[in-house]
């Protein structure tokens, strides 16, 4: 079982052209104002290197600060408190060289911004969320995704001066408002099902009910345990801008619920080494909680424009409860 997976190793050459560029459109009638300038954003992405640069030499997530939010913030609570407890060093990230800024006009908080852009020694371009809860908060790192392969960002609405926000019930213009396609997708991952007529195939998915399904077959066809697997939006929210076809992206959070019953005389069932730090544990014997978030990327066509994309995702361990 490993803790992390990100997900698009091999993302092909029209991903990083979609990222190599600055947003291009023609603004808005009425021009917004975006919530966020590109100098600010700048500073946010060079805070959140600098919070990354003093936590992860020291095994210490409260040196993060204010400075992640949402799941990032669990994630890497539980990357380092798990590094501590193996008694590990992590390598700190590399800075995000950022080709691409999303910046979201002025709206109702929490406010958004996102950054494309790829770090030195990685092939794969990711997405990175930012989020301020209130006008007192600083913007945090809320997540950071991979594209998947032959994904790209679309070109989104009045890019020049705020792209528009689409509220999360809203689904006037859109196949499905930004929140009934998350709690979709998160009924497709929880079945295991692979093909849905809602979404185009995308390897995140494969990936999940693949490991799923590989640990029932391991474990329950030698009669050791049960392996039950739910999906479910999460309260950490979502953001949905306008894109110029009419459509949206939604970046959005889920939570996965992961638990294994080890049948009674069965013996136990061992855990990896970031697993067990995390629990606590080496092995089990009767029972295993795992939560993990999750952040998807959806490219969602306006209404009758076919089949909701994903574009990018993350995983990440951030708690489990072993005995």
């Amino acid at each position: 079982m490993r803790r992390r997976e990100f997900l698009g190793a091999g993302v092909v050459a029209a991903a990083l052209a979609a990222c190599s560029r600055v947003e291009t459109g023609t603004p808005t009638a009425e021009p917004a104002t975006p919530a966020v300038l590109p100098g600010q954003a700048q500073h946010v992405l060079q805070q959140v290197d600098a919070a990354l640069a003093r936590a992860v030499p020291a095994n210490n997530p409260r040196l993060l600060g204010t400075r992640f939010t949402g799941p990032a913030a669990r994630e890497w609570n539980a990357k380092l408190s798990a590094a501590a407890e193996r008694d590990q060093k992590l390598t700190v990230p590399s800075p995000l060289q950022v080709k691409r800024l999303v910046l979201p006009a002025v709206n109702p908080w929490p406010r958004w911004f996102l950054a494309a852009g790829s770090s030195a020694g990685e092939p794969t371009p990711v997405l990175r969320v930012f989020r301020s809860v209130t006008p007192r908060d600083p913007y945090g790192l809320w997540s950071e995704l991979s594209l998947l392969p032959g994904a790209s960002l679309p070109d989104l609405a009045s890019p020049l001066t705020g792209t528009p926000v689409v509220v999360p019930s809203d689904g006037k213009g859109l196949v499905a408002a930004p929140s009934a396609v998350v709690a979709a997708y998160a009924r497709a991952l929880t079945a295991g099902s692979t093909t849905t007529s809602q979404f185009a195939p995308d390897q995140f998915r494969l990936q999940v009910a693949g490991q799923t399904a590989a640990d029932r077959r391991k474990l329950g066809l030698n009669g050791i345990a049960a392996v039950s697997n739910q999906h479910r939006p999460s309260a950490d929210g979502l953001v949905a801008l306008r894109t110029q076809d009419g459509g949206a992206l939604v970046v959005a959070a889920l939570e996965q619920l992961y638990d294994v019953k080890v049948r009674p005389g069965a013996g136990v069932v061992g855990l990896d080494p970031d697993l067990a730090a995390l629990a606590r544990v080496s092995s089990i014997g009767r029972s295993l909680r795992r939560t993990s978030v999750e952040t998807v990327a959806f490219r969602v066509p306006p209404a009758g424009g076919g089949v909701v994309t994903v574009i990018a995702a993350a995983k990440a361990d951030v708690s489990a409860v072993g005995s």
